[in-house]
């Protein structure tokens, strides 16, 4: 049986897409950061650890945007 996200985003109630998009903001910024860190110090790991934020900000990005419109 294959995943289906869309039960995922109907499970998210309206009242939660501005606190959702608020936090992929601080996620995603910290993720901005830590490929400034990665480049500034030439460091591989941190890149690593900003995609995986930029990807948990997208799905949070998805989220919120889907509540917001009920």
């Amino acid at each position: 049986m294959p995943w289906n996200p869309s039960k995922l985003f109907e499970a998210v109630p309206e009242r939660l897409g501005t606190p959702l998009a608020a936090a992929a903001t601080v996620v995603a910024a910290i993720a901005a950061l830590l490929v400034l860190f990665a480049t500034a110090y030439g460091d591989w790991v941190p890149a690593v650890y900003a995609a995986v934020a930029f990807g948990i900000a997208s799905v949070l990005w998805h989220l919120a945007d889907h509540a917001s419109r009920g």
